[in-house]
């Protein structure tokens, strides 16, 4: 249950990522990219979140059935 609620929220964090959009007709070329805390943040936890995910299925399905 904690993965679902962190990929969805790695989800919600990417996608409300300000953007500014526009046309810039000569756009100077930066050899650096600037990141937001979103673009790392976001992605990092979509990944920890699949892997909770993962991890808890694989656990409630390895469980024995007494009978």
């Amino acid at each position: 249950m904690l993965g679902a609620l962190m990929i969805v929220g790695g989800v919600v964090v990417i996608l409300s990522t300000p953007v500014s959009f526009g046309w810039f007709a000569y756009q100077p070329v930066e050899p650096v990219r600037i990141l937001v805390w979103q673009d790392v943040v976001g992605p990092i936890t979509i990944c920890v979140g699949a892997v909770l995910l993962a991890l808890g299925s694989y656990l409630l399905g390895r469980r024995s059935r007494e009978g």
